[in-house]
């Protein structure tokens, strides 16, 4: 029975990945997500707390909306495709298909949410270590400045 369920489970991650709708919707996850970073550089003290907060609200946002696309559009992907016809020639359970259906959904969710927030804190760290850089540049460049300035007008 198990190897029954984990094989539609698999079936059904496959072709939920194949949706076109389901990359779109991680383009616009991650789309947000540098939203998340812009609206963060801007924050003055808590910046990493906006980040963090925006990311999560953007990723469950649109792991809702995964989640509510992919189960409306399974069954309809799977009677144009023609791919239900083989699993129904098989001697399987009603339940043994639902199961695997839910669990090839979960396993999607869990794959979209785990990319989606990689990507916030990939980028976040990223974008903490450039600021920390630049600043380290800004304020060495102003250290220069100021003693070029200094050294300037005490040889005039």
């Amino acid at each position: 029975m198990l190897t029954r369920v984990a094989v539609i489970a698999l079936n059904a991650y496959r072709e939920s990945v194949r949706a076109r709708i389901l990359h779109g919707l991680f383009a616009l996850a991650l789309g947000t997500a540098g939203y998340a970073l812009i609206v963060g550089a801007y924050a003055s003290r808590r910046r990493l707390r906006v980040v963090s907060d925006l990311g999560a609200a953007s990723t469950s946002l649109y792991a809702i909306v995964v989640a509510v696309v992919l189960g409306a559009t399974s069954l309809y992907r799977e009677l144009e495709l023609k791919t239900i016809f083989p699993i129904l020639a098989r001697p399987i359970r009603r339940s043994e298909y639902l199961l695997g259906k839910l669990l090839g959904t979960v396993l999607t969710l869990a794959v979209f949410i785990a990319t989606n927030s990689g990507a916030i804190n990939f980028t976040d760290e990223a974008n903490i270590t450039f600021a920390s850089d630049g600043k380290i540049l800004n304020q060495a460049a102003g250290t220069a400045d100021v003693s070029c300035r200094s050294s300037c007008s005490s040889s005039r």
